[in-house]
């Protein structure tokens, strides 16, 4: 009897299925699998070569200009755009003789085999000349600045526009170049922006009251105003220079103030010698502290040694 139903699979045929199906599946497992990691190439190894170089570079770079580009035996490093010129120029003429030139080069044999940077002012009072090194590059005031708004706050005394005697505890904390509090308070009693227009007449052309900086040759050309009576009267020089006055040494009295911060110290004065009075002047920055604390003492007292 014909049927019109499906007709059975033979095993034959049912076997070729299954072996079929097996494939299949077996294909997606292999698809399925991750394939093995591969050694790395040379895009990866080139690819390490430079992060690795990249980041000693970098490292490098802060290194050098946490030391203000300049390490220990080797010159400053700069570019053509840096502001570092020496420029001679202080309302005083400068002076070329054996004593400025062996200073200059001492200077030169002693900075060089330090790390960070070093300016120095140095004027002649009693015969208006100067000489320096990097005396108008700007450097951090650390504490420096005290002087400056002390000298503003009886300049304006004497204009009638702040009475002294309700000021004198803040006057006396403003003697302490570490004490910040009382610098804000008196730069709150001037205000910033006569301060910084105090500072313009004075002649300290180069020196930022926002960023704290200053120079060596600004602040040499305000102690040289100060020690000729030009900025205050005789009584107020003298309550000023009280504050910061050194204990005499040989006999010599001295004005001096010492700032110093982390990788920052510098030191300003006015030497009172009866035949040769002086203003010196020692800015730093990026420097080590220990080598710092040995060196701006020793300088100093090789200038006042050699124009004495």
């Amino acid at each position: 009897m014909l049927g019109f139903g499906k007709r059975k699979k033979t095993e034959e045929e049912i076997e070729e299925v299954s072996v079929k199906k097996a494939s299949k599946k077996n294909k997606k497992t292999e698809k399925k699998r991750k394939e093995p990691i591969r050694p790395w190439g040379r895009k990866e190894r080139l690819m390490v070569v430079v992060v690795v170089f990249g980041t000693a570079v970098f490292a490098g770079l802060l290194g050098l200009s946490s030391r203000s580009w300049k390490l220990p035996g080797l010159p400053r490093i700069v570019s053509s755009d840096m502001s570092i010129g020496k420029t001679f120029v202080i309302e005083s003429d400068e002076v070329k003789d054996k004593i400025s030139s062996g200073i200059l080069g001492k200077y030169s044999n002693l900075t060089k085999e330090l790390a960070g940077v070093y300016g120095f002012y140095v004027a002649r009072l009693y015969q208006d000349k100067s000489y320096g090194e990097l005396e108008d590059e700007q450097f951090s005031s650390a504490g420096l600045m005290h002087l400056p708004l002390m000298v503003a706050i009886y300049m304006e005394a004497e204009e009638g526009r702040i009475f002294l005697s309700q000021h004198q505890e803040l006057l006396q904390r403003l003697s302490d170049v570490n004490d910040d509090t009382a610098y804000a308070e008196a730069l709150d009693l001037i205000g910033k922006q006569k301060f910084t227009q105090i500072v313009k007449e004075i002649g300290m052309s180069k020196t930022s009251v926002q960023d704290d900086l200053t120079t060596p040759a600004d602040m040499g050309k305000l102690l040289r105003k100060l020690w000729e009576g030009r900025l205050v009267n005789s009584t107020h020089q003298a309550d000023i220079f009280e504050f910061f006055y050194f204990q005499p040494e040989d006999g010599i009295n001295v004005v001096r103030i010492f700032g110093d911060k982390e990788h920052v110290i510098n030191s300003a004065e006015i030497v009172f010698s009866k035949s040769q009075p002086m203003v010196i002047i020692v800015m730093s920055k990026g420097i080590i502290d220990s080598e710092a604390n040995l060196f701006v003492p020793q300088f100093r007292n090789s200038i006042f040694s050699a124009e004495s």
